[in-house]
């Protein structure tokens, strides 16, 4: 079993970058994307773990 990950960083657009003006929301929004990759990454675990593909 093999897993990849795409950990390229996209660009902000205008938006987002005055959304994420201040280091409380950077971090907020780093955790959130954090989460997600643990939520992926566990349900890949499984899913290879369980012998489907």
């Amino acid at each position: 079993m093999s897993l990849t990950f795409d950990l390229s960083a996209p660009e902000l657009t205008a938006e987002e970058i005055t959304t994420l003006k201040d280091s409380e929301s950077v971090n907020h929004a780093l955790r959130m994307f954090l989460e997600l990759v643990g939520q992926e990454v566990k349900k890949n675990l499984t899913r290879g773990s369980s012998g489907r593909s």
